[in-house]
């Protein structure tokens, strides 16, 4: 994976080798670059049943009791919910995670339903001691059994997912991190973004012309 600091600069060289007045600066190249990334993702990831490392990053889960309102009627059960997460990309209209679950890897994860059915998971006879979790206001919701010994001591959890703006995740000051997309379709996510500025570029080039061609007029 490249720098995402890289990848910025990159798109500015071409942008600059064009247009030498060009004022473009690295915070609106940056959010074009997530731009670029959220479409090409979904174009790939739509057809595909499987994400690579390179997509992914991972967040971890401070865990506390759920609000009443997601406990209320679910006294056989307890439910966790974690601090606000950044915000997960959708691909068929599901958030695109591949891990919720324990710090140790070796641990299963838990599986995942879609909000409105989590209050009705988990109370057939072989689910009984499943854990569930669900994505929920951009938080993490877990379900499990009210028994279940490694819930009644989970602060800490983990979440792997793709993100929708990797800036948002990490930690790391200008752009100075690897960047979630795979080096294999640079070129791609490098002539995308280019696309989705060019308009941005030629309105004051036609400005420009509309101004000379009503002087010549005049």
């Amino acid at each position: 994976m490249s720098k995402k600091i890289d990848l910025i600069y990159s798109v500015l060289e071409i942008i600059r080798e064009t247009y030498d007045d060009s004022e473009f600066t690295e915070e609106f190249i940056a959010d074009q670059l997530d731009s670029a990334r959220g479409s090409l993702m979904r174009q790939l990831l739509r057809y595909s049943g499987d994400v690579t490392e390179d997509f992914i990053q991972q967040v971890e889960l401070n865990l506390s009791l759920a609000d009443a309102s997601l406990i209320e009627g679910n006294t056989d059960f307890k439910m966790l919910q974690s601090q606000e997460i950044p915000t997960i990309l959708r691909i068929k209209r599901k958030p695109y995670i591949t891990r919720v679950g324990s710090v140790f890897i070796s641990k299963p994860s838990f599986t995942y339903v879609a909000a409105e059915h989590l209050p009705w998971v988990g109370k057939g006879r072989f689910n009984a001691n499943a854990k569930y979790y669900a994505y929920l206001n951009n938080k993490i919701v877990i379900k499990g059994n009210a028994n279940d010994a490694e819930l009644a001591t989970m602060e800490v959890g983990v979440l792997r997912a793709v993100f929708s703006s990797p800036d948002d995740v990490e930690t790391a000051t200008n752009w100075n991190y690897e960047y979630p997309f795979p080096d294999s379709y640079r070129n791609e996510l490098i002539q995308t973004t280019l696309q989705l500025i060019s308009p941005k570029i030629e309105l004051p080039t036609d400005k420009t012309n509309d101004a000379e061609n009503t002087k010549a007029e005049n």
